[in-house]
């Protein structure tokens, strides 16, 4: 399974209050429509502080790489893509494989 983290910074002219509501309200359920997608979480820190160097952590889980790519080469990849690129003011990804360890 891999597992695939974005880190995302807010753009500074959006309060934690509407970057939680995009995130939640807008996003998410546009993840929901990726292809291949397994299981999705998504974390959005509790405070405000804009010095933070992100805001946010999406987790979502694919079966391998194959499905990751193909998720994201879709419209629904696409459009999600184009949303964060409009509404962050950054954005990391990271793709790993979990080992449970407790």
């Amino acid at each position: 399974m891999l597992k695939v983290f974005s880190l995302i910074k807010r753009r500074e002219d959006l309060s934690l209050d509407e970057f939680r509501e995009w995130v939640f309200e807008r996003h998410a359920p546009m993840g929901k429509e990726l292809p291949g997608l397994r299981e999705y979480h998504v974390s959005v820190v509790e405070q405000d502080d804009p010095d933070l160097p992100y805001h946010a952590v999406t987790e979502l889980y694919f079966d391998d790489e194959d499905a990751f790519k193909e998720a994201f080469a879709s419209e629904a990849g696409r459009a999600a893509g184009d949303d964060v690129a409009r509404h962050a003011a950054g954005r990391v990804r990271l793709l790993t494989r979990e080992e449970r360890v407790i």
